[in-house]
C-alpha cells in the first residue's frame, strides 16, 4: 500500500459568497493504482477516478465544504515520516508571501522546513523565490537559490 497526497479544489459559502480554494488529502491505496496515478493519471479507469472523487466529496462534506468536480490537480507520493502537513505548509507559505525569504531569519535557520517539504510544496516555494528575485548560484549539478546564511535550494 502507498499513500498519495491529492491536490484539488474545494468550495464553500462564506457570508453569502462562494469561495474556492485549493486543498490536499492523503489517501492510502493499492501500489499499482498509486503508481499509475503518479505516472499517467489520464490512463486510469473512469471507475478508479470516480471512487477517488466520491471519497473526496465525502471528506469535504464532513468538513462543511464541497469538492469541485473534476478539480484534481496533482498526485504526490507521501514519504513516511518526512513530509509536512498541508495545513502547516499553507500557514508558512502565507507568511513567506509577506517576507523576503532570502534574508528572512526564520527561513535562513529553518533547515527542517526545507527538508520536510514535499516536492509539490518545494515547487511552490521555488516559484515564490523566483518571484522575489532570490539570488542564484551555479553548481556542477545545476542552478540553486542561495539564502543569506548559505542554505541552497535547488532551483528546478
Amino acid at each position: 500500500m502507498k499513500k498519495l497526497n491529492i491536490t484539488y479544489d474545494t468550495a464553500e459559502i462564506e457570508n453569502g459568497e462562494k469561495i474556492v480554494g485549493e486543498t490536499c488529502y492523503t489517501v492510502k491505496m493499492q501500489d499499482a493504482l498509486a503508481e499509475q496515478l503518479l505516472r499517467d493519471p489520464g490512463s486510469c479507469g473512469a471507475i478508479d477516478v470516480a471512487h477517488l472523487e466520491f471519497l473526496l466529496q465525502s471528506v469535504e462534506i464532513l468538513q462543511g465544504r464541497r469538492f469541485v468536480d473534476g478539480s484534481i490537480k496533482h498526485y504526490e507520493l507521501v514519504k513516511e515520516g518526512r513530509s509536512m502537513k498541508t495545513s502547516a505548509f499553507n500557514r508558512i507559505y502565507a507568511e513567506a508571501q509577506h517576507v523576503n525569504i532570502q534574508s528572512s531569519e526564520w527561513f535562513n535557520f529553518a533547515g527542517f522546513f526545507w527538508m520536510q517539504c514535499t516536492e509539490h510544496q518545494l515547487s511552490r516555494m521555488r516559484e515564490l523565490l523566483r518571484v522575489q528575485g532570490c539570488k542564484t548560484v551555479q553548481k556542477d549539478d545545476g542552478v540553486w537559490f542561495a539564502l543569506d546564511n548559505g542554505i541552497l535550494i535547488k532551483a528546478n
